[in-house]
């Protein structure tokens, strides 16, 4: 057996670096060890959305608004997003969607600023005149703040349209059958990255959503598969249902963390961006694909139904039906879809 060092060639040797100099490293670390046990767990969009919001609190520091907009920041965006990522991880989604109507605030106060009117004393025909002028997404951006600045008395009971998106374009079923045979005869592609498109396709979930899907959210019968989305789980046709059961299998075997499309990092899902460029890749138009699943659902299901389903708003699922005219007349009685036959 090697004899223990002596104390003066342990001293000669290089120091251990205890502290590492990379951002990206001290980042991993808590999610390492959240992932082991040793640390609570760490929700990563959370952690963005705080450096994002703290950077541009910073960037508002003797902004006339500065104390409206950091309450707003805190303690409404960011005291209710660390609520959810208590319950579920949040979604990339739900970042954007908080820092778009934290910048649409900003504009607005600095707006007011720059025209000398108070918040407080915020006259209804300038608000149309602001409102007005903006396009249909940043007035959806800015009537968060509308509403949290009203319900907390801090501008006058003041009212606002909801409003008005133009009807988008969308996939037709023709190229969505089609997109959806290559997805189950790509053998070349990733698996997780199919099984991802065709839930895109079939189920019209957004990606973010899609990625937070555990192993337990897919039920095994002898008789069928079931996706649990909302409520009830959803029948999950063939082919795809063999597909989607390929990956929990390799899943299962791998083992590791709960997430179906699990990551690099421990403990934590493929990241967004990452899944984003994969599908793209595959030849997967994001938007219009989704747009046109939803589209096809609705002629199918009727719009509650759909909702509480697939885990959507109800508002949403109405404004896809007044879009495509949908009357919820027939409904979906086969478990599989025409025309992707392997």
């Amino acid at each position: 057996m090697d004899a223990v060092p002596a104390v003066d060639s342990i001293g000669s040797c290089p120091a251990w670096p205890l502290v590492s100099r990379s951002a990206e490293t001290a980042q991993a670390l808590p999610v390492a060890s959240s992932a082991a046990g040793c640390l609570p767990s760490v929700d990563r969009t959370l952690q963005r959305f705080e450096r994002w919001l703290t950077a541009r609190l910073t960037d508002l520091e003797g902004h006339p608004y500065e104390r409206v907009l950091r309450q707003f920041g805190t303690w409404h965006h960011l005291a209710k997003m660390r609520v959810k990522a208590t319950t579920r991880p949040l979604t990339v989604n739900a970042q954007t969607y908080a820092s778009m109507e934290i910048k649409r605030a900003s504009d607005f106060c600095t707006w007011l600023a720059d025209e000398a009117i108070p918040l407080d004393r915020l006259p209804q025909a300038t608000l149309d005149r602001y409102y007005r002028s903006l396009t249909p997404a940043h007035q959806q951006s800015l009537r968060g703040f509308l509403n949290w600045a009203i319900k907390t008395k801090r501008m006058p009971q003041l009212t606002f349209t909801a409003p008005r998106f133009q009807i988008g374009e969308a996939l037709t079923q023709e190229t969505r059958l089609a997109l959806l045979r290559d997805l189950l005869h790509a053998q070349d592609a990733p698996l997780a990255a199919r099984v991802a498109g065709c839930l895109l396709l079939l189920y019209a979930q957004p990606v973010p959503r899609i990625l937070t899907l555990k192993i337990d959210d897919i039920i095994e019968t002898e008789n069928e598969v079931r996706l649990r989305l909302g409520e009830p789980a959803s029948p999950v046709p063939e082919p795809f249902a063999s597909l989607l059961i390929q990956l929990v299998d390799v899943r299962r075997t791998v083992g590791g963390d709960q997430w179906l499309f699990t990551g690099r990092s421990p403990g934590q899902h493929v990241s967004y961006r990452t899944m984003r460029d994969h599908l793209r890749a595959l030849g997967l138009p994001l938007r219009l694909a989704r747009v046109g699943a939803v589209r096809q659902l609705i002629h199918d299901v009727p719009a509650p139904v759909l909702a509480a389903a697939l885990g959507f708003h109800h508002t949403t699922t109405n404004r896809q039906v007044r879009n495509a005219g949908g009357t919820w007349n027939r409904y979906v009685t086969t478990h599989r879809v025409k025309g992707t036959e392997a």
